[in-house]
Order: C-alpha cells, then sequence, then structure tokens
C-alpha cells in the first residue's frame, strides 16, 4: 500500500462488500456472513481511526464553516487563526508579522 495506507484498506474493504461474490464471500452461507460482518467491523474500526484524527477533525471544522458561506474576509481570518494554532509560521514574530499582513490586504480590499 502507498502513502494512503488506511484509506487504501478501507476502499478495499468497500470493494468487496459492495461485490461479495465475486471476492469469494457468499452472503447465502454461514462463514460468507461470518466474513462480512468481520469486514464490516474492520471497516467501522478504520473509518473511526481516521475520524479521530487531529487532522480529519481540522478539515471537518473547516468544511463546516465554509458552508456557512462565510464571506472572503472570513475566510481569511479562519486560515490565519487555523495556521496560526498549527504554529505554521514558525514563530510568534512570523504570526504577528502573518496576521498584519492579512490585516493590510483586508484594508486595502476595502478601500
Amino acid at each position: 500500500m502507498g502513502d494512503n495506507m488506511v484509506l487504501e484498506k478501507i476502499e478495499e474493504i468497500e470493494t468487496i462488500l459492495a461485490h461479495p461474490i465475486t471476492c469469494g464471500l457468499s452472503p447465502e452461507t454461514e462463514e460468507g456472513r461470518a466474513g462480512l460482518r468481520k469486514l464490516e467491523k474492520q471497516h467501522e474500526k478504520l473509518v473511526r481511526q481516521i475520524h479521530n484524527r487531529q487532522s480529519y477533525k481540522m478539515f471537518k471544522g473547516f468544511l463546516d464553516f465554509l458552508n456557512t458561506e462565510p464571506s472572503k474576509t472570513e475566510i481569511l481570518k479562519r486560515l490565519y487563526a487555523l495556521l496560526d494554532s498549527r504554529l505554521s509560521f514558525g514563530s510568534a514574530t512570523n504570526s504577528i508579522w502573518a496576521e498584519e499582513s492579512l490585516t493590510l490586504l483586508l484594508k486595502e480590499r476595502k478601500t
């Protein structure tokens, strides 16, 4: 598997669950049903693993925010706050400079 090992495994399981007979699991037999239940539980575990990641929560929160149809100013301010909370600017000074840059950009945009 590549860099997206968990996601690739999820997709592999989804393919099997969508086409169990072609993958050798017959829902008509107890053994096949047991195999499908096991795959469903493994699928749930892997999805939960990604849902519990801080990065997933961050992207989900940002998507939820975007779904409120914020203004460009609100988006830029939220992006700054997100980057700053992840220490993306490298130092407090760079964070302050980034905030100044954003403030000036937004001020210039209004004029």
